[in-house]
C-alpha cells in the first residue's frame, strides 16, 4: 500500500506556530538554502543571502540544536508613527534531516520590545561576553576603556539580576538577549538592518 504524499514544509509550518507564534519563519535545509513554510509568512531578514540566516545556521551546524540572539530592525513608517528603531528575536531550531535536500532546521523571528531594560551598548556587550570576550578585548572592539566595560558589566547584572559574569552570559544565552559579536563593526557601532532578496519558494514533494 502507499502512503499518501506529504508536504514536510506543511508539517515545518505546524511546528513554527505551536513553537512560538512566530512573525516570520522559514526552513533552512543542510546546505543552508532556505525556504517558506505553508501558512507562515517570510520577512526581508530571512532572505536567502542574509547575513541572519547564515549566522543561525553556522552556530546550528556547530551541534547547537538551538540558537537565540537579537537583530536590529528598522520598521516602515505607518499612520501611527514614523520609522522606528527596534529588534526582533531570532531563533534557530536544529531538526534530524534526512536526505540533506529537506529541511533541517527552523529559523523563527519574533518582534521584542522588552530588552530588561538594557541599552543598545548593554546589548552589544553581553554579544561579546557571550562569544568569550575579557573586559579588555570588549573594550578594545567597542572603543571604550575596560573600567567602562565593567561598569557596564554591573549594570547588566542589576538589571538581569546576574550573580556573576558568567551567569549573565548564561541569561543571555538562554533568552536570546543580546546581540551578536558579529554585528559591531570597525567603529565599534552596531551594523546597519540587512534586507536581502525574497525567499525561495515553499518546499513541496
Amino acid at each position: 500500500m502507499t502512503g499518501a504524499m506529504h508536504d514536510p514544509g506543511d508539517t515545518f509550518g505546524r511546528l513554527a506556530r505551536v513553537l512560538s507564534e512566530p512573525h516570520a519563519a522559514v526552513a533552512v535545509d543542510a546546505f543552508g538554502r532556505v525556504s517558506s513554510l505553508s501558512g507562515i509568512p517570510g520577512h526581508p531578514l530571512l532572505g536567502a543571502e542574509s547575513p541572519v540566516v547564515k549566522l543561525a545556521v553556522s552556530q546550528l551546524v556547530s551541534d547547537q540544536p538551538h540558537t537565540a540572539f537579537l537583530w536590529p530592525w528598522r520598521s516602515a513608517p505607518t499612520h501611527a508613527g514614523p520609522v522606528q528603531d527596534n529588534y526582533v528575536r531570532i531563533t534557530g531550531l536544529a531538526c534530524d534531516a534526512s536526505p540533506p535536500t529537506r529541511p533541517a532546521g527552523l529559523i523563527l523571528l519574533q518582534p521584542i520590545r522588552d530588552t530588561h531594560g538594557l541599552t543598545p551598548r548593554e546589548l552589544q556587550i553581553l554579544g561579546l561576553l557571550v562569544d568569550g570576550g575579557a573586559n579588555q578585548h570588549i573594550a578594545s572592539v567597542l572603543f571604550i576603556t575596560a573600567r567602562t566595560v565593567a561598569a557596564h558589566l554591573e549594570h547588566i547584572r542589576s538589571k538581569i539580576r546576574a550573580p556573576t559574569r558568567t551567569a549573565a552570559a548564561l541569561y543571555a544565552v538562554r533568552h536570546g538577549l543580546y546581540l551578536p559579536a558579529q554585528l559591531v563593526d570597525r567603529r565599534g557601532r552596531t551594523s546597519r538592518p540587512w534586507a536581502g532578496p525574497p525567499i525561495e519558494r515553499a518546499w513541496s514533494c
